[in-house]
């Protein structure tokens, strides 16, 4: 007589593999979130700062981008008649922050010619303390070091 199903060593077998597979898993997912969180809110900012230059090009007015640091917000401005008239805030994601940023008065101004006020950087980390800097030199290139 031929008997169906499993052993009790099957059993575990299968069990085991499954939960081996799953914490690798979870271990690698736990490891990607923050760095592609960093990775996104890096390219956000280049984003909002070259739609900035842009803008400013466009409507000849000047444009503001402003870091709160302690807030972990960045807010763009267009300077008409010497009064800001917000374009938008955007916040950073809850794992990341701003651990330096090195641009007079916490802002860059971009100019009609789309040229910045004042060359500088800012650096963002994450959970894992990785770090991405965005470069902002005086000709107006914006990267991500």
């Amino acid at each position: 007589m031929k008997q169906i199903g499993f052993t009790i060593v099957e059993l575990i077998t299968t069990v085991a593999i499954i939960l081996i597979i799953t914490a690798v898993t979870w271990s690698m997912l736990y490891r990607s979130i923050p760095h592609n969180q960093l990775a996104g809110a890096s390219q956000e900012i280049v984003s909002a700062l070259k739609d900035a230059q842009s803008s400013a090009v466009k409507s000849q007015n000047k444009f503001l981008v402003r870091f709160d640091i302690n807030n972990k917000k960045y807010f763009v401005f267009e300077i008409v008649n010497n009064v800001e008239q917000s374009r938008g805030e955007t916040a950073l994601p809850n794992k990341v922050l701003f651990s330096a940023v090195n641009l007079t008065d916490n802002q860059v101004i971009f100019n009609s010619t789309g040229v910045p006020d004042y060359p500088g950087s800012l650096r963002l980390t994450n959970s894992l303390s990785e770090i991405k800097t965005i470069q902002i030199n005086s000709s107006g290139l914006i990267y991500i070091e």
